[in-house]
């Protein structure tokens, strides 16, 4: 029996839509600044 290949950066992107991801900012330096503010 094979297993089903899960496809995590589609799960990712579909999170990411939906607005229900979870999401960790390491730095707050020229890119974790920005990035941050947007979140």
């Amino acid at each position: 029996m094979r297993k089903k290949k899960r496809n995590y950066s589609q799960e990712l992107l579909s999170k990411i839509k939906k607005r229900k991801a979870k999401v960790g900012i390491i730095g707050l330096g020229y890119v974790g600044l920005p990035l941050a503010m947007e979140l």
